[in-house]
């Protein structure tokens, strides 16, 4: 995940802002045994397993709380894949300003 200091991230024509600073707090880490609490998250492998669980029709917050996740990312993960046709995990995050 590339973080870029605290620049604003707009996505685009959802008005949606992420500050990327912001972004580190939003991503559960605590509660995973073994993890390195420096090792950064795969962002690209959370947006794919987010979007399989809303396919499957799971509630955002059972989606969170499996996926070791704040409430507001997986709601803007999920808002992202309902609305945006056909899009990807590469898609969402270029949306949300993660590269």
């Amino acid at each position: 995940m590339h973080i870029k200091g605290d620049t604003q991230a707009w996505a685009s024509g959802y008005g949606l802002k992420i500050n990327y600073l912001k972004l580190q707090s939003l991503l559960c880490r605590e509660g995973k045994p073994g993890r390195d609490k420096e090792e950064p998250p795969d962002m690209s492998r959370t947006v794919k397993q987010v979007m399989r669980d809303t396919e499957m029709g799971m509630p955002v917050d059972k989606v969170a709380e499996k996926r070791h996740i704040s409430r507001e990312l997986a709601e803007q993960i999920c808002r992202l894949y309902l609305t945006q046709s056909g899009v990807d995990a590469e898609g969402i995050m270029r949306k949300m300003g993660i590269s």
